[in-house]
């Protein structure tokens, strides 16, 4: 996993600056720390508390098709949903402020224009006991999410068509039947029975448009 990695990658640069000096040692590691994240599979960006980018990998290119110079500077929002930055902001006020990391998927933009759903994780970065950055590692989980939304939508159409099937089922007279269809109908389509202007069981139709 991405905090595996980073933590060994922070392990091997300890060790290899060890024996140089004071001087060079805060340089080369910060040096070598951002080798290291250019070289994770997973997005890596740092943020200042308005909303800066003032890092991100080379695992940009690949996620969100952006290059890491023309992101640098820029505010959050340029590759975040307007809905998401209000859910960062919310994650802020109840997580970060109180130096405690939080884990929520967010949808960016990519640079072709679509969107790209990260699960990211967002860790409070702290100087003399006070947040002064935020440090997020971003899985890609577009594939998964929309998997499982066709999942949730088939499993749906199957209990409608199983809940029709049953009503088509019952003795009814067909103006009973129709009648009980178009209930289900209206309550799978939230449509209140109210709503239905016109119903006329002889032609089994029925006009579903809102009064």
């Amino acid at each position: 996993c991405v905090a595996a990695e980073l933590a060994s990658a922070r392990q091997r640069q300890a060790l290899r600056l060890h024996e140089r000096p004071q001087g060079h040692k805060k340089m080369l590691y910060q040096l070598e720390y951002q080798i290291s994240l250019d070289q994770i599979s997973d997005l890596v960006f740092s943020l200042d508390l308005p909303g800066n980018i003032l890092y991100v990998n080379r695992a940009i290119e690949r996620v969100l098709g952006y290059s890491p110079d023309t992101i640098i500077g820029q505010h959050l929002t340029k590759i975040l949903t307007a809905e998401s930055w209000q859910t960062v902001q919310q994650i802020f006020q109840s997580h970060i402020r109180f130096h405690r990391e939080a884990t929520v998927p967010l949808s960016f933009i990519k640079a072709d224009g679509g969107i790209a759903i990260l699960e990211v994780k967002a860790i409070p970065i702290a100087q003399d006991n006070r947040i002064v950055a935020i440090q997020s590692m971003c899985r890609d989980i577009t594939e998964k999410v929309r998997l499982e939304e066709q999942l949730k939508q088939e499993r749906w159409q199957a209990q409608i068509l199983y809940e029709l099937t049953a009503i088509l089922n019952q003795p009814l007279e067909p103006e009973d039947m129709a009648g009980a269809c178009l209930d289900k109908l209206c309550e799978v389509l939230k449509v209140p029975i109210g709503h239905i202007r016109s119903f006329d069981p002889s032609s089994e139709t029925a006009s579903l448009i809102a009064g």
